[in-house]
């Protein structure tokens, strides 16, 4: 599943996620997918290339109207502005799509005083 964020009112891709479900919520999403898929890809610009261990086939992915909201785990963001390590945890219906924007990385402040 490729990934994608909001930035200046525009969806950008910020990588993919192949893990987290099971063969249910598999059949599930792709049900849900087929539902919204459309013939053009969504993002302003073109997803990046599947890294070297992925199983992703480039210009293999399914395109669907970007209304659904993924919550996914993930370990950090790359220079590139990609996820690495993601993991998908479930949909969010509590949230409308074009609110997901790249969340800020850092570190909590500490309580040194």
């Amino acid at each position: 599943m490729i990934l994608g964020v909001y930035d200046n009112g525009q969806l950008i891709p910020a990588g993919s996620v192949g893990t987290g479900w099971n063969a249910k919520e598999s059949a599930e999403l792709k049900l849900l997918l087929s539902k919204i898929e459309q013939p053009v890809l969504p993002f302003a610009g073109a997803p990046k290339k599947p890294g070297r261990f992925s199983k992703r086939r480039p210009g293999g992915e399914r395109r669907v109207k970007p209304v659904m909201v993924a919550e996914v785990e993930f370990a950090e963001w790359t220079p590139e502005g990609q996820v690495r390590h993601a993991s998908f945890v479930g949909l969010r219906t509590d949230k409308p799509a074009k609110s997901v924007t790249r969340e800020p990385t850092g570190k909590p402040p500490s309580d040194e005083t």
